[in-house]
């Protein structure tokens, strides 16, 4: 769905874009730290901070998703 919470500390390098290639937004709220990385389909790398809403973005034009913040 649109809002989930992460409960893990590894790194995210990326998210699978829906079938059909509709990539939607969507947002974390953060249970514990954890990175993020720019290896995949992220446009910047960062790191999560417990209980702050992350929203990613898709970007058609680069095809990366966009975090809200980057802590």
């Amino acid at each position: 769905g649109p809002l989930f919470h992460v409960t893990g500390t590894a790194a995210i390098t990326g998210f699978t874009v829906p079938v059909g290639g509709v990539a939607a937004t969507f947002t974390i709220i953060p249970d514990a730290v954890f990175t993020w990385t720019a290896a995949g389909n992220i446009a910047l790398a960062g790191t999560a901070v417990v209980n702050k809403a992350l929203t990613f973005i898709w970007d058609q034009t680069n095809s990366k998703y966009i975090p809200s913040y980057i802590a």
